[in-house]
């Protein structure tokens, strides 16, 4: 089976998807993105229908103008390449096309387009049908998990690195770079929270305002946060998370979070918002707490201390774990056969 996947990225969920579908004997050929290269995206595709590839497999909308994904479109019909897409978003993170509506029109496209689509849970799914009223066949495949890349560093070493005490209770947002992740509640909570809790902002963030609300507030309460709003390496990542007790994301709105799955290999417990997906990940009082309040959130956070959120972690661990790749690729080259045969 010969599959074109596209964005080429390092992505954890595209390395690990396609690490074990070529495990399971399926060959890949990464198509970039359709953006400014988007004329060597084109010869990529028309390279791999002479090499014989016959099915494209888009994540997210990989193009930066609906223009060109109505071009791409046009030519996969024209060379009898069919298509399935992974719907990581429900809508883009922040107006991919100039607005919502836009944005919308795009996401009924793309479905118009898809001999299939895959989601990561139920109530994905039938929030997709809702939204968009289209007939596509969704098939529910889980998110895998990232625990084989979590570098896990010492929690003593991590907070001497970080100068924090070990009498704090340490909550993390990694990064702060949209507003929909709850940057503002996060605040909110932590300014209420007794004096030996603190908050950690840390990770790339570009949006001036996020960056100014957050300089303000940490300015206004110098003692209950520690913040770093630029790129962190892979290598020191995990200090950040083994300074921390509990990862901290009060989404606004999200489908899919890597980010919780990704605090979840470091062993973390989390407090979030019944939004998308995030169900399926965590379990009320196992390995955190999804809470739709502020007051709701200071609540929860009260009842763990520094070794519950130790022993909670472990359990997000063992929650993510279950979502294994190898059976999450076989489940997709169904998916695949479904549409170009066995």
């Amino acid at each position: 089976m010969k599959i074109l996947m596209c964005p080429d990225s390092d992505h954890l969920y595209l390395n690990s998807l396609r690490k074990k579908l070529e495990r399971e004997g399926v060959k890949i050929m990464r198509i970039s993105w359709f953006g400014k290269q988007s004329l060597y995206s084109l010869l990529q595709v028309l390279h791999g229908k002479i090499k014989g590839y016959s099915l494209l497999h888009l994540h997210w909308m990989p193009f930066n103008r609906f223009l060109t994904m109505k071009l791409i479109r046009k030519l996969t019909d024209l060379l009898n390449i069919k298509m399935v897409w992974t719907i990581h978003n429900l809508i883009p993170h922040k107006p991919q096309y100039g607005s919502i509506e836009k944005d919308k029109e795009a996401m009924k496209y793309m479905a118009s387009w898809a001999s299939a689509g895959i989601v990561h849970s139920e109530k994905t799914k039938e929030d997709f049908y809702e939204r968009f009223g289209v007939d596509l066949p969704l098939f529910v495949i889980p998110h895998g998990h990232f625990n084989e890349y979590a570098k896990i560093k010492a929690s003593d070493e991590s907070r001497r690195r970080l100068d924090i005490s070990p009498d704090k209770t340490v909550l993390l947002m990694l990064p702060p770079n949209r507003w929909t992740k709850g940057i503002r509640d996060f605040i909110e909570v932590i300014k209420k929270l007794p004096d030996n809790y603190i908050g950690i902002l840390a990770g790339i963030c570009k949006n001036p305002l996020i960056r100014a609300y957050i300089n303000k507030e940490c300015r206004n309460h110098p003692n209950k946060f520690l913040t770093r709003l630029d790129y962190i390496p892979n290598a020191e990542v995990g200090y950040y998370f083994a300074a921390s007790d509990i990862f901290f994301m009060p989404y606004e709105r999200i489908t899919t979070s890597g980010s919780l799955i990704n605090a979840m290999a470091y062993k973390k417990p989390i407090i979030s918002t019944p939004q998308g997906n995030i169900h399926t990940l965590v379990e009320n009082g196992m390995n955190g707490y999804l809470c739709n309040t502020v007051e709701e959130m200071i609540e929860k956070i009260k009842k763990i201390d520094r070794v519950t959120a130790a022993k909670m972690g472990e359990k997000s661990y063992e929650i993510a774990k279950k979502n294994d790749w190898g059976d999450i690729a076989k489940q997709t080259i169904k998916v695949y056969e479904r549409i170009i045969g066995k």
